[in-house]
């Protein structure tokens, strides 16, 4: 009975460093890919900005001619 309970000591002993392992593991990749996603959710915040800014700046322009236009065609 004894050598019953060592080795279920032994085995539970055994599944809890795995299962440990098992999650720290699963943290680390879970970090990982939270590092990546927010790599790229930057980069694509950047390239909205740049294009939303070119955008105006087009529209804006566009106005202006528009603007120019009426006045002078007139």
């Amino acid at each position: 009975m004894g050598q019953l309970r060592k080795e279920t000591k032994r085995d539970q002993e055994a599944w809890n460093k795995e299962k440990k392992d098992i999650w720290e593991r699963i943290h680390q990749e879970d970090k990982q890919s939270l590092e990546e996603a927010k790599k790229i959710i930057m980069e694509l915040h950047k390239e909205s900005h740049r294009r939303r800014k070119w955008t105006y700046a087009v529209g804006g322009l566009l106005c202006l001619l528009f603007v120019l236009h009426l006045i002078f065609m007139r």
